[in-house]
């Protein structure tokens, strides 16, 4: 028991410590200029995994119908929401109310398209996103104002904004709610062992897309 408890604090305190290696360089105070999109990047990794680590999603080879012992991407995307919405919304309600929303907002655009996305909600009114950095307020915070289109018109934008280090404080926070419930229900605990050993398990080749398999030709 002394041993399996070990082993769950080690998985999530290496996330913890990966996390803080990755977002406090980004978060410099003195610097006002960078870390606006990499943080939340990193932040919505992190979650992503930590949302598998949670769910243990569990596949089947189409064929054998055996456990596959790797995860889809999809996996990821499938339990990054929940997550926030279990987890994060212990630390802050908010992200109960607004997780799918954050989620669509900011991790999709930014890993595609490098910048967040604005929703076009009708021709009038458009849901978009602020980034705060160097503050002590704002996250998830709703404000209205009207900026103006392509075409010179003055559209009413609903904000939703994000504070960097609030975002940051919160995730790790949630971590230790996670890591309580793991230790209490063996059946959290034991999904994240399950998990973190398929996470860390060389991805088998016929897994990867065409254009990867090409190019291992020619190593």
């Amino acid at each position: 028991m002394v041993r399996r408890e070990s082993k769950i604090k080690g998985v999530l305190a290496k996330i913890k410590a990966d996390l803080q290696d990755d977002v406090i360089p980004c978060m410099n105070a003195k610097c006002n200029t960078g870390g606006f999109f990499s943080v939340p990047l990193i932040l919505f990794s992190f979650i992503e995994y930590l949302g598998v680590l949670w769910k243990n999603p569990v596949e089947k080879e189409r064929k054998s119908k055996k456990k596959k012992y790797f995860y889809s991407c999809s996996h990821f995307e499938d339990a990054a929401v929940p997550f926030i919405k279990k987890y994060l919304s212990r630390v802050r309600p908010e992200y109960k109310k607004y997780g799918g929303l954050l989620y669509g907002l900011y991790r999709h655009s930014l890993v595609h398209h490098y910048h967040p996305s604005v929703i076009i909600l009708n021709r009038k009114e458009r849901v978009s996103w602020a980034i705060i950095k160097n503050s002590k307020k704002g996250h998830l915070t709703i404000t209205k104002k009207k900026y103006p289109e392509s075409n010179g018109k003055l559209i009413n934008h609903t904000i939703l904004a994000i504070n960097l280090e609030i975002f940051f404080l919160d995730l790790l926070k949630s971590i230790d709610e996670f890591e309580g419930d793991a230790l209490k229900y063996s059946t959290v605990g034991n999904r994240i062992l399950k998990a973190d050993k398929k996470l860390n398990y060389p991805r088998p080749e016929y897994s990867l897309p065409s254009y990867v398999k090409v190019d291992l030709n020619n190593i």
